[in-house]
């Protein structure tokens, strides 16, 4: 059996017929390392310097491959190089010094305890040995102040780099003469071998670096090639290609731009298929390196990887996989389990969709691998907030946690951060990642983000002003698919069963496939729809400006009931299971079935409510537009506080419930927390530059997070975050 953190996941998935019948023992093909519980093998006819294999796992493996181990046919440990690994598959370009033979592949050791991946070659075999090709860079020492100002050409920044190489070989040679012990010496120029053209290199900010990359290029055409994300910096770039001397595919020579130095760095060139090789002249530690087919200007080229690198060596298949011992379904069952308790939620789901697939044929097995991807996708939805409320059901709430005033502002980590600047779209947690805003240049038309965000794995779901409904992969920064509906997407999409479902201005529900883009249906309202969608038990409900609430058939489209309300909903509904709720902006609160869609209660609230609600403890909350914050009974509909809260400005996004506390805000930037029990305020805080708050705030890795509208074009008047996040503790006493 699988015990906890004791084997690490690898990923490469046989055939399906294979799941319940292949047992595979230990004593085949040699022995097997301890703690591993994945094998392949592969087989080489010839003798080569490397060879080059590429394990599709889906999930079996760790995503950054440290996890991989090869050996030789006669059981020694073999050197390699992990070139490129992600949730699906791990490239391996491994020393071919034990010529033909069967190698051994292993992965699936699970423990978060493993060492890490050695920097470059591995410290299994020959420690001589390094692929040829893919990527390798040599760093040299200025041994002297670097004058910016001189590098404002592409000739004064040539002229340059080759004074400085010829100082730091000079000195090499100097030092070398003077001290006969290597390890004594001191290092003025430094070569080193790497995963992908996008790994910090290793040696002091003030080094410049001459970075080069063999990478193979599938298409022939016109590319765009991108250091960094093009825009100006203090860092500079320049790329010549094949060798081509006289001219720069990428010109980033240094200009000047007011105070700071910086430069712009993008380029152009027509490269046939097959190998080329990019050679890069930059005072970056990280080269940054992207390159895409020449197309739409907005649309980011993708970052160069260990995928798309060249090396001199043999391509080689890997066969089957196998495991030491039981079968091949109670292994995938194991680690997706081993996953779960790790809360490695996006591995474990992406497995869950792999095995899915594959056993398309097999309806038993089909169930087996659906059941353990909706056991995935629950315990996620439960420890990640990852869109307004916490989805399907938009319940909001964090019963469990045990968090209350005082609280301090935190900063957030910027490095972790997606932020498209002008525009704070909402927020959104991502398995120990926050990411707000968008990725840069994600459409051609700028600021124009009208809805909120969502997530699911490592896509990020928004819609925008020109009616398009954009999928981007967060890991590249990069496009998915785009949908084109009739009108904007105001309220927040909600991903339930594998569609992406969002109503626009165009008075339709959308449901649109996650993977593909491809829409599976739409439903006409009579009226806009402005809010967001909830889910729950295969029905989709939401409501529209003609005053109707409708549930709608997830899988078909097919509308199950509609109720009115009479009142104008622009408000994301929620259900708690067994009812919906939702206000109008007549000022009523309405509680309806779920199944049968008759109105369970209302309560009068005086003033519109524009808002979504959150609901927890028996309670149903949300806020109106007077700047008032009402708790109803869940089973009754009556209020259960002797009057309700004043917020001190309108409400107009859902609270959240954490602990005891009811969490908000207002649309003139006031932060409020209110004790559910005694119906008081027990915490205020303003947001920077009064921002204001029209979505949720999130409640996860123990801090409450804010996200306001930004005032200006680049921020506040006073130029602070439109992210604020808060974490238990007595705030900071001012300097005295």
């Amino acid at each position: 059996m699988l015990r906890r953190n004791r084997f690490h996941v690898a990923r490469a998935l046989p055939a399906i017929v294979l799941l319940a019948s292949v047992i595979t023992h230990a004593g085949e093909g040699g022995d097997w390392p301890e703690g591993w519980l994945f094998r392949a093998t592969a087989s080489a006819a010839e003798k080569a310097e490397s060879y080059d294999i590429t394990i599709e796992h889906n999930g079996l493996a760790q995503p950054d491959g440290r996890d991989v181990r090869v050996f030789s046919s006669d059981k020694k440990p073999v050197s390699h190089l992990i070139s490129f690994a992600d949730l699906n598959r791990v490239r391996i370009i491994y020393d071919g010094e034990a010529g033909p033979g069967v190698y051994s592949i292993y992965f699936g050791n699970l423990s978060p305890k493993l060492p890490p991946p050695p920097a470059g070659i591995s410290d299994f075999g020959r420690k001589e040995w390094q692929p040829r090709g893919g990527f390798t860079a040599k760093s040299y020492d200025p041994l002297a102040p670097v004058d910016g100002r001189a590098l404002l050409n592409l000739k004064n920044v040539m002229a340059y780099y080759e004074t400085v190489i010829a100082r730091a070989q000079a000195a090499e040679q100097e030092i070398a003469a003077k001290e006969p012990n290597p390890a004594k010496r001191k290092k003025t120029t430094a070569t080193g071998v790497y995963a992908n053209a996008n790994t910090p290199l290793g040696t002091p900010d003030q080094w410049f670096h001459v970075f080069r990359a063999e990478i193979n290029v599938p298409v022939a055409g016109k590319y765009d090639l991108v250091i960094g994300n093009g825009q100006q910096h203090e860092r500079f770039g320049l790329v010549f290609l094949d060798g081509e001397r006289a001219n720069a595919a990428v010109p980033g020579w240094l200009t000047i731009n007011f105070s700071p130095i910086c430069v712009g760095i993008t380029g152009q060139a027509n490269l046939s298929a097959g190998t080329h090789v990019l050679e890069m002249y930059t005072n970056r530690r990280n080269p940054e390196i992207r390159m895409g087919l020449a197309g739409s200007a907005w649309k980011m080229p993708e970052y160069i990887s260990g995928l798309s690198g060249h090396y001199a060596a043999i391509k080689l298949v890997p066969g089957e996989h196998t495991v030491q011992s039981g079968t091949l379904t109670d292994a995938y069952h194991a680690i997706i389990s081993e996953w779960l308790a790790q809360e490695r939620f996006t591995i474990a789901r992406s497995l869950c969709k792999a095995l899915r697939r594959r056993a398309a044929g097999n309806p038993e097995l089909l169930q087996k691998f659906s059941t353990e991807f909706d056991r995935v996708s629950t315990a996620a939805y439960a420890k990640n907030w990852m869109t307004e409320g916490k989805y399907p059901s938009r319940i909001g709430a964090v019963l469990e946690a045990n968090f209350a005033p005082p609280l301090k502002p935190v900063p957030l980590p910027s490095v972790n951060m997606h932020d498209d600047k002008p525009h704070a779209s909402g927020s959104v947690w991502v398995e120990g990642r926050h990411i707000y805003g968008l990725p840069y240049n994600i459409q051609d038309l700028p600021w124009g983000v009208t809805s909120s965000i969502c997530v699911e794995d490592d896509v990020l779901f928004v819609g925008t002003k020109n009616g398009m409904m954009h999928a981007v992969e967060l890991s590249k920064a990069t496009a998915r698919w785009s949908f084109a509906s009739g009108g904007p997407c105001l309220g927040a999409p909600l991903v339930y069963q594998g569609n992406l479902y969002y109503g626009g201005l165009d008075r339709r529900l959308y449901a649109v496939d996650i993977e593909t883009g491809r829409m599976a249906w739409n439903f006409p309202a009579n009226g806009w729809i402005e809010g967001g969608a909830c889910a729950a038990e295969g029905r989709v409900y939401f409501g529209s400006l003609d005053g109707h609430l409708y549930a709608i058939d997830a899988a078909l489209g097919i509308q199950r009931w509609k109720t009115p309300l009479n009142g104008k909903i622009c408000a994301t509904p929620t259900i708690d299971g067994k009812l919906v709720f939702v206000g109008t902006k007549t000022g009523e609160f309405f509680a309806v079935n779920a199944v049968s869609g008759e109105v369970a209660w209302k309560y009068a609230a005086g003033a519109a409510i524009t808002g979504g609600c959150c609901t927890g403890n028996g309670r149903v909350i949300f806020g109106d537009a007077s700047g008032r914050v009402h708790a109803l009974d869940v089973a009754t509909g009556k209020l259960s506080w002797n009057a309700p809260v004043e917020a001190g400005g309108p409400v107009g996004a859902s609270p959240i419930l954490v602990g005891n506390i009811v969490y908000g805000g207002t649309m003139d930037g006031k932060l409020f927390g209110i004790d559910l029990a005694q119906g008081s305020t027990v915490w205020n805080e303003a947001m920077p530059g009064n921002g204001e708050i029209s979505r949720p705030p999130l409640f996860t890795g123990e801090q409450l997070i804010f996200t306001s509208k930004m005032r200006g074009l680049f921020g506040s008047p006073s130029g602070t975050p439109a992210v604020v996040a808060f974490q238990r503790g007595e705030k900071d006493k001012p300097k005295k």
